[in-house]
């Protein structure tokens, strides 16, 4: 969207048209903070029971759970203008302990994504332990490193040598660029924000009967 409207039109952006949010856009503006309120994500969606359990005995972040969030925003006459939060596809999870597993497991599904998957070890056990809803929208690859092998962002838990090198191969991949979120080995302050997009969408509803006259007057 180019010539937003403060307050009416925020402007955002993904994919291709660019880095992906713009200024304007909430989630957008709590990355220029030193430091990050723990509550974001409460603002903007209602908190409800993790959907997607796992078995008993198996740790779980009880996160937020949501598939689309609309924000009605307040518009002119003759225009409707909405905001909307939607999960960002599918997220590749790399982590070498099952404790980080889970929790990025607990924080993609809760932002209604889906889940990719190394075939290792600890995947396939984790694997035999979750619950058979879990498991549908859990995919397995056996190298991520493919160009074939499609995903929409980055959870990365382990050392910086490590991280570097997915950076890198996360960078020399074709299309749309891709967050990556690196973390070390036990933290569980995911991003959550980092796993919807903002999409903002304006519509003159005075043209919208067709009659694009109706446009010109005062």
């Amino acid at each position: 969207m180019v010539g937003a409207v403060v307050g009416v039109q925020p402007f955002g952006g993904e994919g291709l048209s660019g880095t992906g949010p713009k200024a304007g856009v909430p989630l957008y503006l709590y990355q220029l903070l030193s430091q990050r309120p723990a509550t974001i994500m409460d603002k903007l969606f209602t908190p409800t029971n993790n959907r997607y359990p796992v078995k008993h005995g198996q740790p779980s972040l009880q996160p937020l759970t949501t598939t689309c969030i609309c924000h009605q925003l307040p518009s002119p006459t003759g225009e409707h203008n909405n905001y909307r939060l939607v999960p960002c596809g599918q997220i590749l999870c790399l982590a070498e302990t099952e404790a980080d597993a889970v929790i990025q497991l607990a924080a993609v599904l809760a932002k209604g994504c889906q889940v990719l998957w190394p075939n290792n070890a600890i995947q396939q056990q984790l694997h035999t332990e979750l619950t058979e809803l879990v498991n549908q929208i859990i995919r397995l690859t056996d190298n991520w490193q493919l160009t074939d092998c499609q995903f929409d962002g980055v959870i990365f838990h382990g050392d910086r040598h490590q991280l570097q090198t997915v950076y890198q191969v996360v960078a020399e991949r074709d299309g749309p660029i891709i967050s990556v979120q690196g973390y070390r080995s036990g933290n569980q302050q995911l991003l959550l924000e980092r796993l919807v997009h903002e999409r903002a969408v304006s519509v003159n509803t005075v043209a919208a009967g067709g009659n694009a006259s109706l446009m010109t007057l005062a």
